[in-house]
């Protein structure tokens, strides 16, 4: 039930008010839907298939916004993960900027765009799964 000073969320028994202004969506739940994701790049080159398999995948709460960019003096998508124990924290990843859904299976769905290392602009392309 959505109230002028908040969103109230019933579920389980709990009731928990959440301020309107804390989210840019609605949340559809108590608890964040967890990733794991998979940088196939490297500043910009493809990665061997063997190179990337062997990785451990980063895990954390996947979200995409909107927002104004200084640098590029205009609006683009933000895709991050946000680690699941601390979200005030840094990302578990560079942003990914002007994401773009490239692939999508039952089992995972590749996100490409480019991501900013130290003040430069790389292709980035991020393998993403269920946790």
């Amino acid at each position: 039930m959505a109230q002028s000073a908040g969103v109230v969320t019933r579920a389980a028994g709990i009731h928990l008010r959440i301020p309107a202004s804390c989210y840019t969506v609605y949340p559809y739940g108590l608890f964040p839907m967890m990733f794991t994701v998979l940088r196939l790049r490297h500043r910009g080159r493809v990665l061997p298939r063997r190179e990337w398999q062997g990785r451990a995948p980063l895990v954390g709460d996947l979200r995409v916004e909107q927002l104004y960019d200084e640098d590029l003096l205009r609006h683009l998508r933000l895709a991050r993960l946000v680690h699941p124990t601390r979200a005030a924290g840094p990302d578990a990843l560079p942003a990914l900027y002007d994401p773009v859904l490239v692939a999508m299976s039952p089992q995972a769905f590749t996100l490409a765009g480019f991501e900013r290392i130290e003040g430069a602009d790389y292709a980035q392309s991020w393998l993403v799964g269920p946790a």
